[in-house]
């Protein structure tokens, strides 16, 4: 049944997009995350399938790896471009590729978060130029978050809108819960903040 629902009108595919070292503990996270939540979700014949880079071999492409996260950028539902100090020429190819198939082919729905950082960090000069043409080339909005259960509170509403059957989220100071079920992997006074 696990198959069947991985690959049938009840399953979703996330993309996250983001530098590899500068979001590697919130990737795993994520994963643990989904993890959860497709335990509740399988149960009701849907499914996330969480994509990201990582998670790929290196053995399903001959050639340059990044064209095989753009095929799957393409075929998925949802894409999250997180940042944080520095914008990667990958991410950001990422971004554009995803960008160009959500008018071509209607999907995937783009998310752009960056999170919020201290007052002595700095944006790198590649961030604020990616931001830039955010804005003035690509018309699309980000938002800002502080904790990564933010990201994930946010992943989980749209997932929830892209599902074929509603589910019931319900955030209470005990936790999130999805279809009467706690949600592990994410704490409701982070997760349920604004993201702004």
């Amino acid at each position: 049944m696990i198959k069947t629902v991985m690959e049938g009108e009840g399953a979703i595919k996330l993309f996250v997009a983001s530098s590899l070292d500068e979001f590697k503990a919130e990737r795993n996270e994520l994963e643990y995350f989904f993890s959860q939540l497709n335990n509740i979700l399988v149960k009701r014949g849907m499914f996330v399938k969480l994509i990201l880079c990582e998670g790929s071999s290196d053995a399903m492409v001959d050639g340059r790896m990044q064209d095989a996260y753009n095929d799957e950028i393409r075929s998925c539902d949802i894409l999250y471009v997180l940042f944080r100090e520095r914008a990667g020429s990958c991410t950001i190819e990422e971004f554009e590729v995803a960008h160009q198939n959500m008018f071509e082919a209607g999907r995937p729905q783009i998310f752009v978060m960056i999170q919020r950082l201290g007052r002595d960090d700095e944006l790198s000069e590649a961030l604020c130029s990616f931001l830039g043409r955010l804005k003035d080339e690509f018309e699309h909005p980000y938002s800002f978050f502080t904790h990564i259960d933010q990201v994930k509170y946010d992943m989980l509403c749209n997932v929830a809108k892209s599902l074929p059957l509603d589910i019931e989220l319900k955030v209470e100071e005990s936790g999130i819960f999805v279809c009467g079920s706690r949600l592990a992997g994410i704490d409701a006074q982070n997760g349920a903040q604004a993201v702004f």
